[in-house]
């Protein structure tokens, strides 16, 4: 059960994470092409004096500039490509991103109202959630050196007392949370729905505070069930990789792990023989043969 609330939170983690990424940017294009009279305005104004075609000239100085950065990145990615290939894409990109610039300041000529609420939003509860699915694969903070100074034998007892003090910890934070989340959704039911919400994006303010409650009650569940397995035998007082990868769900990273390992080894064979050919070009000494 741990398992498949782990895979929901990563998912909506996930989610979140994307729709945060995609509402500011849209917001900061929107911003930047709804702005009639920016930087580059300013600069070509101040060489050319007020004019009609101050405008012009400073947007098409910002469009030039833009694809060029384009091309120059297309060119970075596709480093195989020949410059003909790598100009089309380039400018074929561009267009694409000023047009979808244009056709948000078209639609959304004052800005994306909401866009910067929405994501705060989401963050509360990406940040929430991020704590509980740290405390799933144990990923949270440990005193190493304070764990250095334990003899083995009290290993085990060291990480679990360690679990159950930042139980109680946690257990504090989430009832905080859950009385702050109960106290505007109380606010919000009295109001007739009408009150206790962002005006930008008309979300509860109960929708976005009960991510602390859910966050730490899940870190605390799993606080206490790890400190459990610990004592009785079922976990490591310190977690291997192995168990890491398990949690996390990595598929293949042994083989991934295998094959850098690999690539590095022979790039250091590499260097050897080539720094063994110069100094046996130097001084004539053949140093790969072994010795009698």
């Amino acid at each position: 059960m741990d398992k498949s609330i782990y895979q929901v939170e990563r998912l909506f983690v996930t989610a979140a994470t994307g729709v945060m990424v995609f509402a500011v940017f849209c917001s900061i294009i929107c911003d930047f092409f709804s702005t009639s009279k920016g930087k580059m305005y300013n600069m070509v104004e101040a060489l050319m004096g007020e004019g009609d075609l101050v405008g012009t000239v400073a947007a098409s100085i910002t469009i030039s500039i833009f694809l060029a950065g384009c091309v120059f990145a297309v060119k970075t990615a596709k480093k195989d490509w020949g410059n003909d290939k790598t100009i089309k894409y380039g400018l074929f990109i561009g267009v694409i991103f000023l047009g979808f610039g244009k056709g948000l300041a078209h639609f959304f000529p004052n800005g994306i109202g909401g866009a910067q609420r929405l994501s705060l939003c989401l963050m509360l509860w990406v940040v929430m959630l991020g704590s509980s699915m740290a405390a799933y694969t144990r990923r949270h903070i440990v005193l190493q050196a304070i764990r250095k100074l334990i003899t083995e034998e009290q290993q085990r007892v060291h990480a679990a007392l360690g679990l159950v003090i930042a139980s109680f910890f946690t257990l504090f934070l989430a009832w905080v949370g859950g009385e702050y989340a109960i106290m505007n959704f109380e606010q919000w039911l009295n109001a007739d729905m009408k009150a206790g919400k962002f005006e930008s994006v008309h979300i509860p303010y109960w929708a976005i505070a009960v991510a602390i409650p859910i966050g730490f009650g899940l870190t605390l569940a799993r606080f206490c069930g790890h400190a459990i397995f610990i004592m009785k035998g079922i976990m490591e007082p310190v977690p291997t990789e192995e168990e890491l990868k398990a949690a996390r769900g990595e598929i293949g990273a042994d083989a991934d792990f295998d094959e850098f390992a690999r690539l590095v080894e022979e790039e250091e064979n590499e260097k050897n023989e080539l720094e063994s050919m110069a100094w046996k070009a130097a001084t004539g000494i053949d140093t790969s043969k072994p010795k009698d």
